[in-house]
């Protein structure tokens, strides 16, 4: 009896990496029941895309999946592992305090990186992400086509309703109309694609497939269904920063946008930079544009990583929740959305 239990290592390690291989390879098709619903939504996300540009007549500018694997789940990859160590080693310090730390360490991220159940899960993570970002960035094409930004005067009008006649911009342009409180907003705002990649990465290399990360997967997908494509096509919308633009006779946020300028004249506002080159992009190309106001989908996807933030523990739901007030607040201040762009993800959320 002993020695048949010393050498099931044996016969396990003899097997080697075709084994291992060919058991992700089983794991990962099991898999696709488990994930069944998420990549259905996910599917349709990207095949009505496709539609939409073939009824709509509008650009198809959809991510290749090498792109997107190169440039942002590597990047991606990259910095969540190193964060990841580095919470590990201050927890082995603070709390575990092994008596040989480096060895635990790489022990500990051995073990994860070659789990075959977390790779698995991964990977059917990153396929589900590339269809609904792909889907998704041909839906926002055809905004500017569908739905002509029909709406901005409307929202405008309801702002002022709900604000006593004033714009949120101006009320908080009395609070926050200064350089280093911009530039915090500014960064806060920054930080919405690294978030957002980094949450999904998280995610998605779980050991389990626990009832979280699925409730996670289902949430991603129809918050951008619901918000990103329906509601955004339905209230077309481009936002304060272009309301002059659009409507050169009545410009209300001509002054607020004049602040932002002089703001960055000396605090370098990145929103300015990004808003001026999506507004190019659009000028040159009208069936083409990334430009959307109505919903904030910033909101909603901070409004999605809060929760999960809130299961994980204490010190990330007050992380979690500091980044949500200030991309809510930095989304208004920076010109990007009205109020109710993200007053509207709150709501559907409650």
């Amino acid at each position: 009896m002993q020695q048949g239990v010393s050498l099931a290592p044996q016969v396990e390690e003899r097997r080697g990496i075709p084994y291992a291989i060919a058991d992700l390879s089983t794991i990962f098709l099991a898999g696709f029941k488990s994930h069944l619903l998420p990549h259905l939504l996910a599917l349709f996300i990207l095949v009505s895309g496709y539609a939409a540009v073939e009824l709509g007549g509008g650009s198809n500018v959809s991510p290749s999946f090498q792109v997107f694997v190169a440039k942002y789940f590597a990047a991606t990859a990259f910095y969540v592992l190193v964060l990841l160590f580095l919470v590990k080693f201050l927890r082995m310090i603070i709390v575990e305090k092994p008596e040989k730390p480096i060895s635990h360490l790489l022990q500990w991220g051995l073990s994860n990186l070659t789990d075959r159940q977390r790779i698995a899960n991964g990977v059917h993570g990153l396929l589900f992400t590339f269809m609904v970002m792909g889907g998704f960035t041909i839906w926002k094409n055809q905004i500017s086509v569908m739905g002509h930004f029909a709406w901005d005067q409307d929202l405008v009008s309801l702002e002022r309703l709900l604000h006593g006649g004033m714009l949120p911009q101006d009320i908080l342009a009395t609070v926050l109309g200064f350089p280093l409180t911009a530039k915090i907003l500014d960064m806060a705002y920054l930080l919405w694609f690294p978030m957002l990649l980094g949450s999904i990465f998280i995610m998605s290399f779980q050991p389990q497939q626990s009832l979280l990360r699925m409730r996670f997967m289902i949430a991603f997908a129809l918050t951008w269904v619901l918000g990103g494509i329906i509601t955004a096509n339905i209230f077309a919308s481009a936002g304060p920063v272009y309301y002059g633009r659009l409507n050169p006779a009545l410009d209300f946020f001509a002054a607020h946008m004049d602040l932002l300028r002089n703001i960055s004249a000396s605090a370098h506002l990145e929103a300015l930079a990004l808003q001026d080159s999506l507004w190019t992009i659009y000028a040159a190309t009208p069936s083409f544009s990334s430009i959307s106001a109505f919903p904030s989908m910033h909101v909603a996807i901070a409004m999605l990583i809060f929760p999960v933030c809130r299961h994980l523990g204490w010190l990330l739901a007050g992380l979690g929740a500091t980044y949500l007030l200030l991309t809510f607040i930095g989304s208004i201040f920076l010109g990007w959305h009205y109020a109710i762009d993200g007053m509207l993800e709150q709501v559907l959320r409650l």
